[in-house]
């Protein structure tokens, strides 16, 4: 080989070299860190949870660590040993009849079920609190910062405070804290045992019992991911959330970590938008142009004056007449008067709240019932009489068909003539 043979040979291993330098430096330089929440269990990105779930398999055993990537009703088993607990952590989570059916018998059956999840499914609220958190108050997101302290009970005498920052690329990323109810607006739902909160009023972590187990609820996913574990309080707080799980058989569920019932507000969009992928396929951007032109026909063609169509006025209906046919449904059908009693109670007070800003339980104290009376223009008797029905229907073991039929009566006067 000559000389200038060598030389060429030295340029092109030389320019491959550099080449596939460049190359892996460009590379290097597109991995950017995702700071989007997804409570993926692969994920080693901040808001992942890759850490919590590698720390639980290894606390648990590797043959004691079950992945579900199933539905509940195929994969969780009832008699799964001693002190087993089913574990989900994510944005929300949505059971259809099947799978809640599988996870309520896998918990009555003495297991423990830990769900921490922005959005709990309203579905096993309402089986394991009948009654209704409080009044018209429902699971929700409250403040919104990008800071916020978080207290764990551990006995009656001893609770810990975590404080928590949430950032992404900027750090003024806002993120909505949710609860299950706001402490200060009620009393606990009976069955149902607070165990943590935010700033000290909005509860965030309960204990449930159901049958012979015990169900979990955490609505402050977020204290589990990569990102907050990386402090040592945090780690402590995941650590002594996580001892109310039993020692037994651990089953994470894999498959509902991606669900999403409800979009969270603090959403961002990757930079490829859904309409770019469209346009960028020529079928789809084919149909896309289309539908925009058949759109803009039907808008100039329909756009010529067309006389308005006549609306058809029904007959009014005998509304008292429905009364007696749905009391008499009822009656024949449950006979529980009291309980319907009850739910108007629950009914007309997040109706006050609502319209008038007034507590929930106005009804149980004097000034508030005059505050009532004012501000609704209904008299001052009526309010009473309303407030007197009310208490003794709900220490009443059984309510009369002549009862409920005045305490309607009374109710439906007050909504029809309050201002």
């Amino acid at each position: 080989m000559s000389a200038r043979q060598r030389v060429i040979l030295f340029l092109i291993l030389l320019g491959l070299v550099l080449t596939g330098l460049l190359i892996y430096f460009y590379m290097e330089g597109q991995k950017q860190t995702n700071w989007s929440i997804n409570f993926d269990s692969d994920s080693d990105q901040p808001y992942g949870t890759s850490v919590i779930r590698k720390l639980i398999e290894r606390a648990s055993g590797r043959h004691d660590f079950i992945l579900l990537e199933e539905a509940l009703h195929e994969a969780l088993p009832r008699d799964a040993g001693a002190g087993a607990g089913y574990v989900h952590i994510g944005m929300g989570t949505y059971y259809d009849s099947l799978d809640l059916d599988a996870l309520l018998a896998f918990v009555e059956a003495g297991h423990t079920a830990f769900l921490s999840s922005r959005y709990l499914p309203y579905k096993l609220l309402d089986t394991l609190l009948p009654t209704g958190l409080c009044a018209d108050l429902m699971p929700g997101d409250y403040p919104h910062h990008s800071a916020f302290r978080v207290y764990l009970q551990l006995t009656q005498q001893d609770s810990q405070t975590y404080e928590y920052h949430v950032r992404g690329r900027s750090d003024t990323l806002l993120y909505y804290w949710d609860c299950l109810y706001h402490a200060g607006y009620c009393d606990p739902p009976a069955g149902l045992l607070p165990l943590g909160t935010l700033d000290t009023i909005l509860v965030n972590f309960a204990r449930i019992p159901f049958g012979e187990g015990t169900f979990l609820l955490h609505t402050t996913p977020i204290a589990f991911t990569n990102f907050a574990l990386l402090e040592e309080s945090h780690f402590e707080y995941a650590r002594r959330v996580l001892s109310y799980l039993p020692e037994g058989p651990v089953y994470w569920d894999r498959q509902r970590e991606q669900t999403r019932p409800f979009p969270p507000r603090n959403q961002r969009y990757s930079a490829r938008s859904p309409l770019q992928y469209v346009l960028g396929q020529p079928p789809l951007a084919w149909a896309w142009y289309l539908m925009l032109a058949l759109g803009l026909l039907y808008v100039l063609f329909q756009s010529k004056r067309r006389q308005r169509i006549v609306p058809v006025l029904e007959k009014n209906t005998n509304t008292s007449l429905e009364f007696v046919s749905t009391i008499g449904r009822l009656y024949f059908m449950q006979q529980n008067h009291g309980q319907l009693c009850r739910q108007k109670t629950r009914l007309f007070q997040s109706f006050i709240s609502r319209r008038y800003g007034l507590p929930a339980r106005s009804l149980r104290d004097p000034v508030e019932r005059h505050r009532l009376a004012q501000m609704s223009e209904i008299p001052q008797e009526e309010i009473e009489r309303i407030a007197t029905l009310a208490q003794n229907i709900e220490g009443a073991a059984q309510v009369s068909e002549r009862t409920l039929e005045e305490y309607h009566h009374l109710l439906d006067h007050f909504y029809k003539n309050c201002k």
